[in-house]
C-alpha cells in the first residue's frame, strides 16, 4: 500500500449501549411477531426472527476492537483489507455532531456496497481535500442512509 496521508482507529462495529426496557420492548416485540408467526403457520419467518434476535444478543456480548483506517496515496486501508481507490464509485461525508460524524465510501462490489467510517476526532474538511484527489465526491448527499438512521435510533 502507498504512503499514509492520514489514519486513525474506529471501532471493528458500531456498538450501542442498551438499557434493560430496550430488552423487554424487544422481546415484547419478537413474542407478539412469534405468535402472528404460528397463527399464520409462517415458521420461516419465526426461524428467521429468532435467528436475529440470537445475533442481536451476541453482538452485545463481544467487545468492538479497534481497527487502523487509513487513506494513503494508493488507496484506503481498514483493518487488514486495502483497497484501490479504483474500487470506489463516490464519497460523501455526513457532519452533524455530535450524533453523526462519518465518511461514506461507497464500492463497486455489489456484495459490500458502503464503507461506513466514523470520523472522531478527525477534520472533515482534510479528510475530502485528501479523498477529492482520487474519488469522486457526491455532493447530492447531505445526510446518513435511512438504514443508518434507523440502526443508530434503534439501537441496532
Amino acid at each position: 500500500m502507498g504512503k499514509p496521508l492520514i489514519s486513525w482507529e474506529v471501532p471493528e462495529f458500531e456498538k450501542h449501549k442498551k438499557s434493560l426496557g430496550w430488552y423487554v420492548a424487544g422481546g415484547i416485540v419478537l413474542l407478539l411477531l412469534l405468535i402472528y408467526c404460528v397463527k399464520t403457520a409462517n415458521f420461516l419467518f419465526a426461524v428467521i426472527l429468532l435467528m436475529a434476535a440470537i445475533i442481536v444478543v451476541l453482538y452485545d456480548f463481544r467487545e468492538s476492537s479497534n481497527v487502523e483506517f487509513a487513506l494513503t496515496s494508493t488507496g484506503v486501508k481498514f483493518g487488514d483489507k486495502e483497497y484501490p481507490y479504483e474500487d470506489f464509485t463516490r464519497f460523501w461525508i455526513v457532519y452533524d455532531p455530535p450524533e453523526v460524524k462519518k465518511l461514506y465510501l461507497e464500492l463497486k462490489s455489489l456484495i459490500q456496497p458502503r464503507l461506513v467510517i466514523p470520523l472522531e476526532d478527525k477534520d472533515p474538511n482534510e479528510i475530502r481535500k485528501i479523498l477529492l484527489e482520487y474519488v469522486v465526491e457526491d455532493l447530492d448527499e447531505k445526510d446518513e442512509p435511512i438504514t443508518d438512521y434507523l440502526g443508530r435510533a434503534l439501537k441496532l
